[in-house]
């Protein structure tokens, strides 16, 4: 799963003025000496930032958490009984609501299965299985939310409920008419042959609020010559959905090569980074301002924010976990 991200992301640009500032970073490193990366950061109701660990030599995945001014530690090591063989690989960790932990696991004989896990016995029970999956977002009652699949380049979103993943029937407008969320995926596989998905936009990186009022992602708005990744080929807005009308409206300036983000517990702003990037970039959702936060490190990825909005938690070179204060009013 790293490698696939490592493949998709690349530096934030922002296509519009922005407004620019420097920011305290607090963190420590993390570099055990089998380690070969760490990702998927994500902040939960406990207080803990939960990322996934994978070890090189080992060829595992564990989830580790971190709390701030803390030292990392392992949360679950081993994952009994998921595979026919060997452990699966952790591709995902997503917060949901107060208090949950979604995790999608990858089994070289099946597709990939997400579990929620519960933060005090740790026990997992399992929500869906997806061929093909990216990313996952879950409401805070842990049963229904959305999935990103995707194939080559034909990447989207669909929606899960009842342990199934079923199409999102939801279209972003475009000045040519406009697509479907979950139609990208689905056009890659059809016959004949499955010959991509030429003219469907592209939909990656669903996040939902932990009080589950809505959900953003990245959508497609047009085509980006000569770029070499998914993300660098296509120009791309913020995209908001209201889980309780199903409407969705694009937010902000439109962004070339973004990155995985992450919304604020109350769904009021948006942070994305980019994995060459040096910053972050946060999102009002109200108003579409938007800011970028100078941190410095050379890869910045996988940005969280707190349960209460104030701080934000991102990758760095993967292989630490950092803080920074985030901004307000964008």
């Amino acid at each position: 799963m790293v490698e696939r991200w490592l493949a998709r992301w690349r530096p934030l640009r922002v296509a519009a003025a922005v407004l620019v500032t420097s920011a305290l970073v607090q963190g420590c490193d993390f570099v055990p000496e089998d380690t070969w990366g760490i990702g998927s950061v994500t902040w939960a109701g406990d207080g803990y930032v939960y990322f996934t660990h994978h070890f090189s030599e080992r060829g595992v995945s564990e989830v580790w958490r971190v709390r701030p001014g803390g030292q990392p530690v392992a949360f679950v090591q081993t994952w009994p009984g998921r595979c026919a063989q060997d452990e699966p690989a952790v591709d995902v960790v997503r917060a949901f609501g107060g208090n949950g932990l979604a995790v999608a696991l990858d089994c070289p004989d099946r597709p990939a299965r997400v579990e929620s896990i519960d933060l005090q016995d740790r026990s997992g029970t399992r929500l869906f299985d997806a061929p093909d999956l990216f990313d996952v977002a879950v409401d805070p009652g842990g049963t229904r939310g959305y999935v990103e699949q995707g194939v080559r380049d034909c990447f989207s979103v669909a929606a899960f409920s009842d342990g199934a993943v079923r199409v999102l029937d939801v279209r972003v407008t475009t000045a040519d008419g406009g697509w479907g969320l979950s139609e990208a995926y689905r056009a890659q596989a059809r016959p004949p042959g499955g010959q991509g998905c030429p003219g469907v936009g592209r939909a990656v990186g669903p996040a939902t609020s932990a009080d589950g009022r809505v959900t953003a992602m990245l959508v497609s708005t047009s085509p980006e010559p000569g770029g070499n990744s998914l993300l660098s080929r296509f120009n791309w807005r913020v995209a908001v959905l209201d889980n309780a009308t199903m409407a969705i409206r694009l937010v902000g300036p439109d962004l070339v090569t973004p990155s995985r983000l992450a919304v604020s517990a109350d769904g009021s702003r948006v942070v994305l980074a980019g994995i060459l990037g040096t910053d972050l970039a946060v999102l009002n959702v109200a108003g579409g301002g938007i800011e970028r936060l100078t941190v410095g490190d050379r890869n910045v990825t996988d940005p969280a924010f707190s349960p209460d909005g104030r701080t934000i938690a991102y990758n760095s070179d993967v292989k630490s976990i950092k803080f920074v204060p985030a901004p307000t009013t964008p």
